[in-house]
């Protein structure tokens, strides 16, 4: 409830600020009251949930649900609101790339405008006023300025600081004006050459985005039509020399102004179609890079430059990537048209180019004419390169700088266009994301299949590769070699040296040990200071031997390290493919038996497998024999090791451990029987019998009268497997008259995470027993939280090996942290086994770890011994009440 307050109080009051927050800084009115009704409506929620979830919880007899998510639907019926009424989020539409004329086509346009008033001015002059002396010249002679003062007008008004569409309709306008004043002053011509003047204005209106440009000379064109039809409704046409001229004369100005704007229309056109071919380049390069990964990555690179390169004309196109320390770029592909070589302005070894820090800076390079940009700013030429313009697109992910797309022009300068340069910083985008997607790729596989220490291949990736080998091998009739090797002493390095020195002479040794086979071999940290090596290909036996000497041959010689030699040696264990096993799990238990047998004849040599050593094996079928009869012989017994709560220092459960006191072999580690009952099936009546004894002592000690508690019982993979083991669990409960909340059921993460979708099920029909499940051994596997959030589960249980790593590792104590904080946020408990001493208990307790076990408080006990400490830890929680 505190967490779930806290939260939406957060929640609520974060969107109060960030509403406040925009309205203020925001001029906009619009803006202002969306910000107003976001207000009311967070406030609105905030109030209610505060009555309702702490208010009303306080002071009446009774709780009622928790209310505050239900009335946080009103800020968003607010949001709704905003976009319905207001057109919240809504992005204005821009229009710029949609105009007919651009910003360089309406200059144009109004440069030719401008001359052509000016010839028909003194077009006008000539004919009317010196070639027909007869005429009207005074009116001649104010047209002819007029239409001279109309070319001038328009060549100010373009350059006035207005809108477009202001300068557009001032200087139509003037134009629209000389039409009606032209022909009704020469009202006798229309018919043979002025009348044909509207038509020059049609030309122009036809270029412009509105239409009410082209209705208002096509009017003022009628209206003086119509009233030259009054005027004049019969007129006889003379057609003269000065009837020629004039007809000459607007013709040549008709047919420059048709070619300009039929010159608009065409570049329109085609730029409509180079976007239209863009934009299907962007998107082929899109879905190209959909399924961009670490292994194809270089190629689709390479595609995307090819065909960038190609459509724009460039003559070299390249990806560079900036070195993550000295931000120096370097090429990862290049294309080139042909005949234009590799010398971009980069490669040259040593030089750096002055506009790299442009790109550092998330800016994008333009340099038209990078010769002249080179000598304006003093920079030297570059040997041996050539360049004259050069366009560089940043590559940046998560705010970080990756490297750059460039462009080269070889021979002629070149300016690129705003929309190419934006469309250019999409693709740009997508290589960055593609880029990411494969790093991202490659940090997991490395994670899954390699060791981050040394780089080495770990025994999944190598167990693979031996599978493969052993498959190869059969098919050619060769044999394979494995090399178990297991540096001796190692650990007194880690505890005299450090074990970030320890870490340095492992990743030297991979080193020397990488550098004794071949390529197709392979070399493997199996774990620890553990090597495994993979000879393929071998012919005879002993070819083996002679890498196994050259591999001893490495630790005859010093390691140096900072300036101190070490010493260390190695005991190693080779077995044989088929001679020593069939499959890689065999050919590895083999070389690591070998192995121990070359650590007990002293070390520092190594050890084939043997008839020998296999015979070992037959000890194990002997404790396979005996292991039948131990249930019926009674000679299996439970201990029980106290689990302790980090925050009453009261004991709240017991795991129930096997053990087996076999009159043969003597008491018998779990982990050597454990293995050999799941394989031979025995696991299954064994587990029966141990959650049966553990649930009935836990019955007992309650009717004892004992502190409640619940009793863990482990259950192994092929227990999982029985399709009965609901109904056993139900049966042994209901024998027992154990309650189910005091029962609880362990199973290995390993289980957890990689046997099937079954294991979900059957857990949760366990769960509705009513008992608690927990996850054993967490931490020691790769474990996927969309996985571990469908996992009914109501505790994880820590793996001891980073428990007793605190003292030592810090990364030890980083996982700690890391597993309880995700326990923690999974709504989980966790239990910490292994606790050894004072320290890592005090680490734990202040990390809000929940409960603990281990050699600290108890070690595992009998029965007997178990209820006596139960007895005691019950008077001692009972000592301050009696006081």
């Amino acid at each position: 409830d505190i967490y779930f307050v806290a939260f939406y109080i957060s929640a609520v009051v974060t969107g109060i600020v960030i509403v406040c927050h925009w309205g203020l800084k925001s001029s906009d009115e619009r803006v202002r009251k969306q910000s107003k009704l976001l207000f009311v409506t967070f406030a609105a929620a905030l109030v209610l949930g505060t009555m309702t979830d702490m208010v009303a919880n306080a002071m009446l007899p009774f709780r009622i649900p928790q209310m505050a998510s239900l009335w946080g639907l009103i800020p968003i019926s607010g949001i709704y609101i905003s976009m319905r009424r207001y057109g919240f989020m809504n992005l204005p539409r821009d229009n710029a790339g949609e105009e007919i004329l651009s910003a360089s086509a309406r200059k144009k346009l109004y440069r030719n405008v401008t001359p052509a008033l000016l010839v028909g001015s003194g077009l006008l002059f000539i004919t009317q006023y010196l070639i027909n002396p007869a005429g009207r010249q005074v009116l001649a002679l104010v047209l002819s300025a007029g239409f001279l003062a109309t070319g001038v007008g328009v060549f100010i008004v373009s350059r006035l600081r207005l809108s477009n569409s202001q300068k557009d309709f001032i200087n139509i306008m003037g134009l629209a004006v000389l039409m009606p004043a032209l022909i009704l002053c020469y009202v006798e011509y229309g018919g043979i050459t002025v009348w044909a003047y509207p038509f020059l204005l049609m030309f122009v209106a036809l270029v412009f985005d509105r239409r009410v440009v082209l209705a208002n000379v096509a009017f003022l064109a009628l209206l003086a039509q119509a009233m030259v039809w009054m005027l004049k409704p019969q007129v006889v046409v003379v057609i003269d020399k000065i009837a020629y001229i004039t007809r000459i004369g607007i013709f040549g100005i008709g047919i420059a102004l048709a070619s300009f704007v039929n010159k608009i229309y065409i570049s329109r056109l085609q730029q409509n179609a180079d976007q239209v071919r863009l934009q299907a380049m962007v998107s082929d390069i899109s879905s190209d890079f959909i399924t961009a990964n670490q292994e194809n990555i270089e190629e689709k690179m390479a595609s995307l430059l090819a065909k960038t390169g190609a459509f724009f004309g460039v003559d070299r196109a390249y990806v560079c990537l900036l070195d993550g320390r000295n931000h120096t770029p370097h090429l990862v592909q290049m294309w080139c048209a042909e005949e234009q070589g590799d010398g971009s302005v980069f490669q040259t070894a040593g030089i750096v180019p002055w506009w790299v820090q442009d790109i550092r800076k998330r800016e994008v390079v333009h340099i038209p004419d990078y010769t002249r940009k080179a000598a304006e700013m003093g920079k030297a030429a570059i040997p041996g390169v050539t360049c004259r313009s050069l366009l560089a697109i940043p590559v940046v992910t998560h705010e970080k700088v990756l490297g750059f797309l460039g462009f080269e022009n070889v021979k002629t300068a070149r300016t690129w266009k705003e929309e190419h340069i934006n469309l250019l910083k999409v693709l740009a985008n997508i290589l960055a994301d593609a880029k990411l997607k494969a790093e991202a790729e490659k940090e997991i596989k490395m994670r899954a299949f390699y060791d981050h220490l040394t780089g080495l291949p770990n025994r999944y990736l190598f167990k693979e590769k031996l599978n493969q080998a052993i498959l190869d091998a059969e098919r050619t009739g060769r044999k394979v070699g494995v090399i178990f090797l297991d540096l001796d002493s190692f650990k007194a390095v880690n505890d005299t040296m450090g074990h970030e020195r320890g870490d340095e002479l492992l990743k030297m040794i991979a080193d020397r040990l990488r550098k004794c086979v071949r390529k197709s071999d392979s070399v493997s940290r199996f774990g620890g200071d553990e090597f495994l090596l993979m000879i393929n290909n071998l012919v005879h036996e002993n070819d083996i031997v002679k890498v196994a000497d050259k591999i001893m041959e490495v630790f005859r010689n010093p390691l140096a390290l900072k300036g101190q030699e070490y010493y260390i040696t190695a005991s190693a264990g080779i077995a044989m493919y088929p001679a020593d096993g069939q499959d890689a799990n065999k050919l590895i238990n083999n070389a690591d038996i070998a192995m121990y047998s070359a650590k007990e004849a002293g070390k520092n040599q190594y050890a084939m497998c043997s008839n020998e050593m296999k015979e070992a094996i037959n000890v194990k079928v002997a404790l396979t024999t005996n292991l039948y009869r131990a249930l019926d012989r009674s000679e299996l017994v439970l201990y029980y090791q106290p689990q302790i709560s980090l925050q009453t220092q009261r004991i709240i459960g017991m795991e129930a451990l096997l053990r087996w006191k076999s009159p043969e072999h003597g008491l018998v580690n779990p982990s050597q029987f454990i293995p050999l009952a799941e394989q031979t099936g025995l696991i299954n009546p064994i587990g029966e019998w141990v959650l049966m004894e553990a649930c009935r002592q836990n019955k007992a000690w309650q009717d004892a009268g004992l502190p409640l508690v619940r009793v863990a019982v482990n259950l192994s993979v092929i227990q999982l497997r029985n399709p009965r083991l609901k109904e056993i669990v139900r049966d042994t409960l209901e024998a027992t008259g154990l309650e189910p909340k005091w029962l609880e059921l362990e199973i290995t993460e390993s289980v957890a995470m990689r046997e099937s979708d079954y294991i979900v099920g059957l857990l949760s029909r366990l769960k509705a027993l009513g008992v608690t499940l927990s996850i054993d051994d967490f931490g020691t596997e790769y474990s996927s939280l969309s996985r571990l959030k469908t996992l009914p589960v109501d505790r994880i249980k820590m793996d001891m090996q980073f428990v007793r790593g605190i003292d030592e590792s810090e990364k030890d104590q980083a996982i700690t942290k890391v597993i309880i904080n995700l326990a923690k946020s999974l709504g989980l408990k966790v239990i910490a086994e292994g606790v050894e001493t004072e320290s890592q208990m005090n680490f734990l307790y202040h990390r809000m770890c929940d409960e603990v076990q281990g050699y600290y408080y108890y070690k595992p006990m009998p029965a007997e011994e178990a209820e006596q400490v139960l007895r005691e830890d019950m008077l001692k929680a009972a000592q301050p009440a009696i006081g």
